[in-house]
């Protein structure tokens, strides 16, 4: 066997001895779980200070300034109520911290959906707008001035240069012209249909009001086959203000102009239109960089929850009974241990035979020493029978056990006794018997386990090795 072996064999036997003494073990981890037990409930119990202020209980986390003007977190043991106090404290700012964080995203993402709506909105105006799509000659524009008059007031010159409240019919042309059926009415006109940018339509259709009795509406288009055929929109917008007016009112409408528009108008037009896509491009890019910059706070969980002073006065109570229970096991174990490699008995079933040389005929009891292998033993009886049968009538069984300690020789007794009476000479002899050995034919050593001393069992080799040239062999009882 090699050395890993001899020490798993080994192991395996410090084990099951070990396991042997498992009353002795359980009791003394029981007794040491109790003694710590009652050691903490009574320092608890009868404890002058009430366990809320015991100090250097609960564990917290702060910030201490050192020397050279670095902050460092520190943890320190405290009591119960400093430690709630602190908690408490944490979790406020945690909240505050949470609630700014959640308003901040709400509203960054409110300001990103925004933004992208509006881009959205603009890009589908620049792809679809007939003015800002329009050549460098520009497009065409055409005014017409409308002038309500009040037919229930004779003196109406002196109630506009007295009187500066807009007119019904001037606000109701203007919310006319935005309204959403006005719109869709544009954008069927147009062909524009699926289109959201309502300003498709507005950049065509525009109301000016220049005092509160007039206005001028200004009908735009990228050509002018477009503008006369949105002027014919004006005869809708005529009939409705009429019947707006009823009696009570009249109007008048002129043409004052028509024509391209200043190709300068246009060209800052174009630039108002760009740069107001450019902005909004900056703006949503700004609210997404600022809504990926925001931190969330780390979550409160992360702290741990609040420690309820009941639970925590039961865990250090089995705390307690379980390093009682693991200190009072681990001694009785440990002292079993040293008893075991220090008491000098013979371990090791392989050293006699690699140190001298000398066969092991058998080991005839188990590994724990509590019963008899029976393998073992008919295999020791084998040997013998062969050795009668050479013609050897005188076999000596040497042993360390033989005299005080016979009765550790059962097995083997049994066996001499047997061989005995069938008129062959078996003796079990001590390593004293000079004479005796001498004159034996065959000497066989005998000995046990963990039983045997060492040092003796060395001594015996060497002795009988100085009688007899050969050993035949050495059997473990």
């Amino acid at each position: 066997m090699d050395n890993n072996e001899d020490l798993e064999i080994d192991l395996l036997r410090l084990c099951r001895y070990i396991l042997s003494k498992w009353m002795v073990i359980l009791f003394s981890g029981v007794v040491f779980a109790l003694l710590a037990f009652s050691y903490k409930y009574f320092g608890f119990k009868y404890s002058s200070v009430p366990l809320a202020e015991l100090d250097k209980q609960f564990e917290v986390e702060f910030i201490e300034e050192q020397l050279d003007g670095r902050k460092q977190k520190v943890k320190k043991k405290v009591s119960y109520n400093i430690y709630k106090a602190d908690y408490d404290a944490r979790m406020a700012d945690y909240n505050a911290q949470y609630s700014s964080y959640e308003i901040n995203k709400k509203v960054l993402s409110d300001l990103e959906e925004k933004a992208s709506i509006d881009l959205d909105l603009q890009r589908e105006y620049l792809t679809n707008s007939k003015l800002f799509n329009v050549g460098d000659e520009g497009y065409y524009e055409t005014v017409i001035f409308y002038t309500v008059h009040d037919l229930l007031n004779t003196n109406n010159n002196t109630t506009n240069t007295t009187n500066n409240t807009q007119h019904p019919a001037v606000s109701y042309v203007v919310s006319l012209l935005s309204s959403d059926q006005f719109i869709l009415h544009i954008f069927e006109k147009l062909n524009l249909n699926g289109m959201t940018n309502r300003k498709l339509a507005r950049e065509l259709f525009g109301v000016r009001v220049k005092d509160s009795n007039s206005f001028e509406i200004l009908i735009r288009g990228d050509k002018e086959e477009l503008v006369k055929s949105l002027l014919g929109e004006i005869e809708f917008l005529n009939s409705d203000l009429k019947e707006f007016c009823g009696t009570f009112c009249d109007f008048a409408s002129a043409q004052i102009s028509s024509g391209k528009v200043n190709p300068y108008v246009v060209k800052q037009f174009k630039s108002n239109e760009q740069q107001y896509l450019y902005d909004l491009e900056n703006k949503l890019a700004t609210a997404q960089k600022k809504k990926k910059s925001l931190i969330e706070p780390v979550k409160f969980e992360d702290f741990g929850k609040l420690k309820d002073l009941e639970t925590f006065k039961i865990f250090k109570y089995i705390k307690f009974l379980l390093i009682g229970l693991v200190f009072g096991t681990a001694l009785p174990v440990g002292v079993y241990v040293m008893k075991y490699l220090l008491d000098g008995k013979l371990k090791d079933d392989n050293y006699i035979t690699n140190a001298y040389k000398i066969t092991k005929l058998a080991c005839i009891h188990s590994s724990d020493c509590s019963k008899t292998d029976s393998t073992a033993v008919e295999a020791l009886e084998s040997n013998i029978n062969l050795l009668i049968g050479k013609g050897n009538k005188s076999i000596i069984f040497v042993s360390t056990l033989s005299g005080i300690n016979d009765n550790k020789l059962t097995e083997l007794k049994s066996l001499i006794e047997k061989y005995n009476s069938n008129g062959v000479t078996v003796k079990l002899v001590s390593p004293c018997s000079v004479q005796e050995i001498d004159s034996a034919g065959v000497v066989i050593l005998a000995e046990r386990l963990d039983v045997s001393d060492f040092n003796k069992t060395i001594d015996e080799v060497k002795n009988v090795l100085a009688l007899k040239e050969h050993i035949y062999g050495i059997v473990y009882v």
